[in-house]
C-alpha cells in the first residue's frame, strides 16, 4: 500500500534524510575549521560546505512541494546524487587531519599475504579491450542507478520505499568518507602508477570511465569503496522492495565488484569493506528511523 506523498508518517522520513544530510555537512564544516591548520585553502572549503547545506535546505524544500509523488521521488534521488557526489569532492582537502600519508602498502601488503599478489596487479596480465569495456559498463552504469533504483523501489512499493532506500544509500556513502579520514588510501594509480603495463582500452564505456577518473576522481577516496557499498545497498533495498528488477541489477552490481580492481580504481579490501559497511547501515539504520509502513 503507498503512502500519501504529504502524509505525516512520509514526511517524517523525508525530514530525517534531510536531518543527516545537514548534520554531516556541518560536521564536515566544523571539521575544516578545528584542523584548519592541515586544510589547504580551508576557508574556501568551510564556505563551499556552507553552501552545499544550505542549497540541499532550499532545494529539498522546493523538491517537497512537486504534486507528483513519482517526479518528487526522481528529483529527490537526482538531489541525492549530487549532494553525495559535491560531498565526495569537497571531503579531499580533510584526507590527512587525522593520518599524515597514505595507508596503500598496508593493503598492498595484505593482499600479497592472502593471495600471493596484489589483485589490481594480477588484472593487469588478464587486461583485454572486451573485458575492459564490459568492466567499465558495470562501473559507469552505477551511477545512473543511483537515482533509477529509488524509482524502482518507489514503483512497486511506494514513496516510502524509495525514501528508505535514498536514506540507507546515503548513510553508507557518509560512513565510507569518515573512512577517507580515518585510513586515507590514495587508490593503485596514484600510488603505483609505474605497476600496471597493459593500458586499459575498450569502447564508449572505457571512455566514460576513464572520463570519471580524470575529473571526478583524485588521490584518496577509497576506503571503504563508496561504489561497492552505494552497490549494496542497491541490491538490499531492490531485494526488499522490488524483486523484479534486483535479479536484473545483480549481475551489474557483481561485475561492479570487481570492476573497481579491475580498472584500478580500489583495492580489494576497499571493496570487501564497502560492502560490510552497507551490511552495517541496512542492519542498523532503523535505529535512526523506522521506514515501516
Amino acid at each position: 500500500m503507498k503512502i500519501s506523498l504529504f502524509s505525516p508518517e512520509n514526511s517524517k522520513f523525508v525530514k530525517a534524510l534531510d536531518i543527516l544530510i545537514i548534520s554531516f555537512t556541518g560536521l564536515l564544516l566544523i571539521l575544516a575549521i578545528i584542523f584548519s591548520s592541515k586544510v589547504n585553502n580551508w576557508e574556501i572549503v568551510v564556505r563551499n560546505y556552507f553552501i552545499i547545506g544550505v542549497a540541499y535546505f532550499l532545494i529539498s524544500n522546493a523538491i517537497g512541494k512537486i504534486n507528483s509523488s513519482f517526479w518528487q521521488i526522481f528529483a529527490r534521488g537526482g538531489l541525492i546524487a549530487a549532494v553525495n557526489g559535491l560531498l565526495f569532492s569537497e571531503i579531499q582537502h580533510l584526507q590527512h587531519i587525522f593520518v599524515n600519508g597514505w595507508m596503500d602498502q598496508q593493503l598492498i601488503d595484505l593482499d600479497r599475504w592472502i593471495f600471493g599478489i596484489e589483485l589490481t596487479v594480477a588484472s593487469d596480465k588478464i587486461t583485454v579491450p572486451w573485458l575492459t569495456e564490459a568492466m567499465m559498463f558495470a562501473y559507469t552504469a552505477y551511477v545512473p542507478l543511483i537515482v533509477l533504483v529509488a524509482v524502482f523501489c518507489y514503483l512497486k512499493s511506494g514513496k516510502l520505499a524509495g525514501e528508505d532506500y535514498l536514506f540507507n544509500l546515503t548513510f553508507g556513502y557518509f560512513l565510507s568518507y569518515l573512512g577517507f579520514l580515518i585510513y586515507p588510501i590514495a587508490g593503485p594509480l596514484f600510488f603505483q602508477p609505474e605497476v600496471y603495463k597493459t593500458p586499459l582500452e575498450g569502447g564508449l564505456f572505457t571512455y566514460f570511465g576513464e572520463w570519471i577518473r580524470t575529473n571526478a576522481h583524485y588521490p584518496g577516496g577509497n576506503l571503504p569503496s563508496p561504489h561497492c557499498a552505494a552497490g549494496t545497498v542497491m541490491l538490499v533495498m531492490l531485494h526488499k522492495y522490488n524483486k523484479n528488477i534486483f535479479y536484473v541489477i545483480l549481475p551489474i552490481i557483481l561485475l561492479l565488484y570487481i570492476s573497481t580492481v579491475y580498472g584500478r580504481y580500489h583495492y580489494a579490501m576497499d571493496g570487501v569493506l564497502g560492502i560490510i559497511t552497507a551490511f552495517i547501515v541496512v542492519k542498523y539504520s532503523t535505529r535512526f528511523v523506522d521506514f515501516k509502513k
